[in-house]
């Protein structure tokens, strides 16, 4: 199988319904954009063949539109990620390898894709976490929105349960984890989804196409999905990864010291029964988000807009959940860099991505899964791109450090490297992709 960035799957993704001109078609036909992005997502979902993952709504989405099987990021840190997504420029040229630098304060002029639907006459909304939201100071991007951003710039601590009188207790002893009986708006997902289907019902009333960023904050730690959600998973069946340990030859340049969950620890390592309660925690919070991304799925087909909007759902990177003696991201290692990419929801023809597109500096290759998904005989889909692009017949964003449309060429060079940063100050890593099975 071949990797794929994430910048790659969203550009086949954000397409639109011709690859003929550099214009974008008039507006009446100009397809709306929902992008729902997770954090801290890895690809271990019912979709990607994780059938102890309960995740239907994610998994109906990727049913009836495309699932990029390898999806990798540019960094496994969230705001080089996020930043280098939306800007369409590596973390390399954006200069950009830590959490509290701003995109802004490297490339003031910089046009971020939000913001190109914006100059191209689209309504652009931000609910939740798109960009960064912590350590600087600028808080989100207010150039991207057409409206001000709303609950997209807090800590990840901060989300404390909200309910009237006093919540109720804490039902595990864990770091990091909370078991309460709480409804799903006690915390910050569920308030984005109920935020999100207003601004979708406001939207339709709205005679401009629309570009709908939702940004939610789960499966990122910590791991305090309600307590309905954990009790989808036995702990007894939870499984702990392969391996525990470091891996025997692995450089110590490509691990990390967990510092995000494990300095709750006190200093003493996570015991088997902790990381497998650790994973639980996890995968509720997974199942937690994917009830939040269903809720506003729901009210995008009750709206009668699918047809006319394109759906992206994507995340900033992967996580560990104690392989290699690892937790959370920033590593050297396919749990930290791949990540989920699936695009679909509109009737209209979008391009097949079986074409391949140059866009700007290109870099990666990959695979895609067809519409209905036949078993035993995966498409695939060869699409190269260094960015995103913009959807609805907008091709070309200026500024982005490539040569823009360059080809829609099949003979074009595709480079069988997926291109991916690691402690910049100590260089970069590659990661060639695994052979497909015959």
């Amino acid at each position: 199988m071949k990797p794929r960035s994430l910048a790659l799957a969203l550009g086949t993704a954000l397409w639109g319904v011709a690859l003929t001109g550099l214009a974008g078609p008039p507006a009446g036909d100009k397809l709306n954009v929902l992008f729902l992005m997770a954090d801290d997502l890895r690809p271990e979902l019912g979709c990607y063949g994780a059938g102890h993952v309960i995740s239907p709504n994610i998994d109906r989405l990727a049913k009836r539109g495309r699932m990029f099987e390898h999806a990798y990021c540019q960094q496994a840190l969230c705001n080089p990620s996020r930043a280098s997504m939306l800007t369409g420029l590596r973390p390399d040229s954006l200069r950009i390898w830590n959490l509290p630098t701003h995109l802004r304060q490297r490339r003031p002029d910089i046009v971020t894709l939000p913001q190109h639907f914006r100059n191209n006459g689209y309504f652009t909304e931000c609910v939740g976490k798109i960009f960064h939201n912590w350590r600087q100071d600028i808080h989100g991007d207010p150039q991207s929105w057409s409206v001000p951003q709303f609950m997209h710039y807090a800590r990840h601590d901060d989300d404390k349960p909200r309910v009237e009188g006093k919540p109720p207790g804490n039902e595990i002893k864990l770091p990091r984890s909370t078991i309460r009986d709480v409804p799903d708006e006690a915390y910050f997902d569920g308030r984005i989804a109920t935020r999100a289907i207003e601004s979708l019902r406001g939207l339709k009333k709205n005679r401009k196409p629309f570009f709908l960023a939702v940004g939610f904050w789960k499966p990122h730690l910590p791991f305090n999905a309600p307590k309905r959600y954990w009790n989808l998973y036995d702990p007894a069946k939870v499984k702990l990864p392969e391996s525990l340990a470091k891996p025997a030859n692995g450089p110590d340049i490509a691990l990390h010291d967990s510092r995000e969950l494990l300095r709750a620890f006190g200093g003493r390592k996570p015991s088997p029964r902790d990381i497998r309660e650790l994973r639980r925690g996890y995968y509720a919070a997974t199942t937690y988000m994917d009830a939040q991304v269903g809720r506003v799925l729901d009210e995008l087909d009750q709206l009668g807009l699918r047809d006319s909007t394109i759906v992206v759902f994507t995340g900033d990177h992967g996580f560990h959940l104690g392989e290699h003696s690892l937790d959370h991201s920033p590593a050297a290692s396919g749990q930290a860099w791949r990540s989920v990419a699936l695009a679909g929801g509109t009737a209209r023809p979008v391009p097949d991505p079986g074409r391949i597109m140059r866009l700007g500096q290109a870099n990666a290759l990959g695979r895609c899964q067809p519409r209905a998904r036949p078993e035993g005989s995966p498409r695939r889909g060869q699409a190269v791109c260094h960015h995103a692009a913009p959807a609805s017949g907008l091709l070309h964003r200026e500024g982005t450090g490539g040569n823009g449309i360059l080809a829609a060429n099949p003979a074009s060079p595709i480079h069988r490297v997926a291109q991916l940063a690691n402690r910049r100050s100590r260089g970069t890593r590659a990661v060639r992709p695994p052979k497909r099975p015959r």
